[in-house]
């Protein structure tokens, strides 16, 4: 089914992932971080470097939380919009519009996990069918 090129490259990601994930939680953050940049700056990366270093994290924070207030006030404004268009739309069309019934409460994400177990079933049968051809049902 996979691979021996897709088994070994993502074995070597999983090894980096630990390695990277062993250093950070047991290394000194500000030493890993000084560590890199000294080593970034000795590489086509020294712009990116130098940029991380005059970073402010304090102004990252609040810039980021802005954007996630503006965030907020659109998405309030836009389902303001929204419930007004709907109103709109009721009075023009009158009662000739009527919301679907919900025949179906399955949440999306259940309905999702459903279909990739079918998926993943259909391609083992096939690969079983791709290797045994004197199985297929004609």
């Amino acid at each position: 089914m996979f691979s021996v090129f897709f088994r070994t490259k993502l074995f070597f990601l999983l090894v980096i992932i630990a390695v990277v994930a062993t250093l950070y939680y047991f290394g000194d953050p500000q030493k890993l971080t000084n560590t890199i940049t000294e080593k970034l700056k000795s590489t086509p990366l020294a712009p990116a470097a130098e940029k991380f270093e005059s970073l402010d994290a304090q102004k990252v924070t609040q810039g980021f939380q802005l954007g996630i207030q503006n965030a907020e006030a659109e998405i309030s404004e836009l389902s303001k919009r929204t419930t007004e268009v709907s109103q709109h739309a009721g009075n023009v069309l009158g009662s000739s519009v009527k919301a679907a019934p919900e025949e179906n409460t399955t949440p999306i994400h259940e309905k999702a996990f459903e279909y990739g177990k079918y998926i993943y079933c259909k391609q083992v049968v096939t690969d079983y069918e791709t290797l045994n051809p004197s199985l297929k049902e004609e």
